[in-house]
């Protein structure tokens, strides 16, 4: 029995998983939550390196200025002309208080400063060499306003203030570079609130202009260099034109080479090149450039002071490339070290402070990522209580609530997968609703918040079975891959659509959506390099889906591309992946496919090796590690059925009662793992016989079905493996409840299932052997033989079932139909060697079409159909059907013959004896 919608949900989920992971591991808001530390990463260069002491400092010039008025106060014009001093002293004051809030970071510093500038205003004037300052400062001020409290309006006041300081200063004027800067920096942190493209495009007009005006050997041109690739970084996370990128890093490039080693400046090119380098790698996937990026950031950490502010940035920045390391190479010195930065920052940011909330969210995730990988549920529970502190202290209209509502969605969603709480899943999906409703049409964070908010309620499909919530997950999907202002198609909201379609054709039997499922993985395949670090788990995903449609079509080049696109998986993931259990277990799924196809006893060893080695990868806390055991369990019981190997069955059943422990009431895998041991426990019944392992296995089933409510997609296979248990209980003691209940299962089963989905045709034979067990055993009630032969005539000639379900029913009919002489005995014949055929030619080799025609075919299938078409006088038809049998065994042996297979001719010898026989007879 294959799991995949498991693989799919734990790759998906692994993310969010549902549910909703990036290619790295890493989630959508990692990012997001670094950009919001260090919000565009231009704040470093203004904050702490330009407060306008450039304007301060700047060159007097003697040429008349434009005239200017304060954009609050127009009416302060009217003032008469203060002396010079006064106004001297109010900028020197202002910016002493700006200096001391640059060391101390405290509020009260800077409310004094924003006072005294405004006071200044009051005696300004615009031929007056500094009559600009008080704007530029003003409009800083502002900016740091924003960044504290993350509201827009005082953005708009920033640069409205930067915009009446630029007509104060001419080409020629000492403070223009200062305003430029600062201009440029405040718009781009509105176009990063807003999406508003002409904002972004003016910053980088600005800084070019700055990066012009400013001579070589000026000691703020490091600065002006990196605003500059600010902007064009920001330009190419919009555009995605990899010049933008090249750019951006040649100009960090640039400002760091003006920086001797060891200079305390030289911290902040250092951070911003490792930053721009580690976008690349992102879009680029090199590894080369990730590591560098770490080199940069660990350099610059020693030259920073621990109470200086840009500390915590480049601890941001830190931990969250060693996430990005480890998530490619599986380190766990990396994941440590990722935690250490971030509890560090965390550390000095106390009560009240505003970046507070950022670290809350960056080391819950970063806990979140320790979980996942070592399973230690306290890292899981501290990550959940960070997360809530961080939306409890973030104020509903700060900018970065929407990211703390959404980073607490992503833990409770992993939550979930750990130990099945609903009221986490419900949480989580109403904190995507929540944050969705902050963000507008074009904002740069909605595609991967509805990409979480689609795998939410693809999870919560996958528990309830609810069809709106699926739907829903299929229209917020499109909505994600749907690239709009700003924005880009991620891989993991693409995996996310397509597990989510997979699991419609698995409700619905819609052969488009699983077409789609699969078109959606290659497309990522297409979109991401070789060596890009979300490739092994997409090429897990599509495995999983070629895999599916095999099953479903027959069609052996799906087999055989499921099995390469797993082996080239595992080639790529590094050996500390969390992915390469994954791998394995999917790889080991369709070698067992292989095997029952093909019989080759090489593929079941290897799918066994398989699925060892991926429990070996999966500690004890590991929810991946019961889907592992029930697959071992599953592949066990396959063992068993070819080799008849009792051991291989006793270990099948502790193997599944070992995963059902692992899996407590809620969690979704405990219906699946029911699965598996009930068919095994059943499996010893056949063997031994003993009335407790049926009973045992009907009880598995059972509460397998109670775990599967109405709407559920897998409901239908759990009413019809209960239902079977139930018949084999009627054939042991003949009681008259076990039928009709077993009846009852297998009619709602089948009408559970829309017309065309593949298992229609096994839910119409299973319920026609019920209704012929009926009809001979129930006494007493109405015979329904010919409700049971119609069935028969639906599964057969079903249109979407795989040939080998359709050829199974067809020997059924043929057989009953004989036994109870029914009247479609003729048409039973005719299906059974028309589908023949098709049947053994779609083995993948000589060896396996021998051997399903020893398993299933009757020697005397085509004498036997002869001999009937003879009775009735039909000699034609008889001669056509010799003719037809006679051709399939003449095809096999000649094959048999050309390829040197030493296969025993004794079924083909048996079979044209009985022919022989019933022609003599005729």
């Amino acid at each position: 029995m294959l799991q995949a919608d498991t693989d799919v949900l734990t790759v998906v989920s692994a993310g969010p998983q549902v549910s909703s992971t990036s290619g790295d591991g890493a989630t959508a808001s990692d990012s997001k939550l670094i950009d919001e530390e260090v919000p565009s990463q231009n704040s470093i260069i203004q904050e702490h390196e330009l407060p306008s002491d450039e304007a301060v400092k700047a060159e007097h010039t003697e040429e008349p200025v434009a005239g200017c008025c304060n954009p609050e106060t127009q009416d302060l014009q009217t003032y008469a002309s203060p002396s010079e001093e006064i106004l001297d002293g109010l900028i020197e004051c202002g910016l002493e208080l700006i200096s001391e809030y640059t060391l101390h970071g405290k509020a009260s510093d800077l409310d004094i400063a924003e006072a005294v500038f405004q006071k200044s205003l009051l005696f300004s004037l615009t031929e007056h060499p500094q009559g600009a300052k008080p704007f530029i400062n003003l409009g800083y001020i502002h900016k740091i306003w924003y960044g504290w409290h993350g509201r827009l309006e005082s953005l708009d006041k920033a640069i409205a203030f930067l915009l009446a300081g630029l007509q104060l200063c001419p080409v020629a004027h000492g403070d223009r570079v200062a305003c430029l800067i600062n201009l440029a920096d405040a718009l781009l942190s509105r176009h990063i609130h807003t999406g508003v493209v002409e904002d972004l495009e003016e910053s980088i007009c600005h800084n070019r202009e700055a990066t012009v005006l400013l001579p070589e050997g000026h000691r703020h041109k490091s600065l002006i260099l990196m605003s500059l690739a600010n902007s064009l970084l920001a330009r190419f996370e919009q555009k995605g034109e990899t010049s933008d990128l090249d750019e951006a890093i040649r100009s960090y490039g640039d400002a760091l080479n003006l920086h001797s080693p060891g200079d305390v400046n030289r911290s902040t090119p250092l951070i911003n090149l490792a930053n721009c380098l580690r976008t690349r790698y992102t879009h680029h996937g090199s590894i080369s450039d990730l590591g560098l990026a770490i080199e940069y950031l660990e350099e610059a950490l020693p030259l920073i002071p621990r109470e200086d502010i840009t500390r915590t940035i480049c601890l941001a920045n830190l931990g969250a490339a060693l996430c990005s390391r480890f998530h490619q190479e599986g380190s766990l010195t990396d994941l440590d070290g990722m935690i250490n930065c971030y509890q560090e920052a965390l550390s000095q940011c106390g009560e009240g402070n505003p970046r507070r909330i950022g670290w809350l969210s960056s080391l819950a995730l970063g806990l979140m990522t320790r979980y996942k990988h070592l399973g230690d549920v306290k890292d899981l529970e501290e990550s959940i209580r960070y997360g809530r502190e961080a939306i409890t202290i973030c104020p509903d209209d700060h900018n970065d609530h929407h990211v703390a509502l959404h980073n607490l969605a992503i833990n409770l969603l992993t939550h979930f997968a750990h130990n099945g709480c609903v009221d986490s899943l419900e949480e989580a999906i109403t904190l995507s609703r929540q944050a969705l409703a902050k963000l507008g049409p074009e904002h740069l964070n909605r595609s991967a918040l509805i990409g979480t908010l689609s795998a939410g309620l693809y999870t919560r499909f996958s528990l309830s079975g609810q069809l709106p919530d699926l739907i829903e997950a299929i229209e917020y999907g499109n909505q994600a891959i749907r690239p709009h202002s700003g924005s880009k198609v991620t891989p993991s909201n693409m995996a996310t659509l397509s597990g989510a379609m997979w699991h419609y054709f698995e409700q619905k039997g819609t052969f488009s959506y699983l077409d789609e499922s699969i078109q959606q993985n290659s497309m990522i395949l297409e979109l991401l390099g070789d060596s890009h670090p979300p490739r092994p788990s997409i090429l897990c995903n599509l495995g999983t889906t070629l895999l599916t449609r095999f099953t479903h079509e027959g069609d052996l080049t799906d087999l055989e591309e499921s099995i390469r696109v797993s082996r080239k998986g595992l080639m790529l993931a590094s050996s500390g992946n969390l992915l390469k259990s994954r791998l394995l277990n999917g790889l080991g799924n369709s070698l067992l496919c292989r095997f029952v196809e093909d019989v080759n006893r090489i593929d079941m060893e290897e799918s066994i090796a398989c699925y060892r080695k991926a429990l070996s990868l999966c500690h004890d806390g590991d929810p991946f590690r019961p889907t592992v055991l029930m697959d071992l369990a599953n592949a066990l019981w396959n063992q068993f059925t070819h080799k008849s190997d009792v051991p291989g069955l006793e270990e099948a059943i502790s193997t599944s009662q070992k995963a059902l422990e692992l899996c407590s009431s809620g969690n979704p895998n405990r219906p699946m793992v029911l699965d598996v041991l009930g068919t095994a426990l059943a499996a010893r019944y056949e063997l031994d016989k003993s009335p407790s392992s049926l009973e045992e296995a009907i009880q598995c089933h059972r509460n397998a079905l109670s775990l599967r409510p109405e709407g559920n997609p897998n409901r239908p296979r759990a009413l019809r493996d209960l239902g079977m248990k139930l018949l084999s209980r009627f054939d042991l003691i003949g009681a008259r409840v076990d039928i009709e209940e077993a009846i009852t299962c297998l009619q709602e089963a089948r009408a559970l299932l829309p017309s065309i989905h593949p298992l229609k045709a096994g839910a119409s034979s299973s319920l026609a052997s019920a209704y012929i067990a009926y009809s001979q055993k129930a006494s007493g009630s109405t015979p329904r033989f010919d409700e049971a032969f119609e069935l028969f005539r639906d599964a057969v000639n079903h249109p979407t079932a795989s040939v080998h379900y359709r050829f199974l029913a067809s020997l059924k009919w043929v057989f009953l139909a004989k036994k109870y002489n029914h009247v479609s005995i003729r048409e039973a014949y005719r299906k059974s060697l028309e589908l023949l055929d098709r049947y053994v030619l779609f083995r993948p080799s000589i060896i396996s079409r021998h051997e399903r025609m020893n398993q299933f075919v009757p020697d005397s299938l085509a004498s036997d159909a002869a001999a009937c078409f003879i009775e009735e006088g039909d000699i034609e038809s008889a001669i056509e059907l010799l003719e037809q049998g006679r051709t399939v065994l003449w095809t096999q042996l000649s094959r048999c013959q050309s390829e040197r297979h030493p296969i025993s001719l004794l079924p083909v010898q048996r079979c044209f004896a009985n022919i022989a026989r019933q022609n003599s007879q005729g």
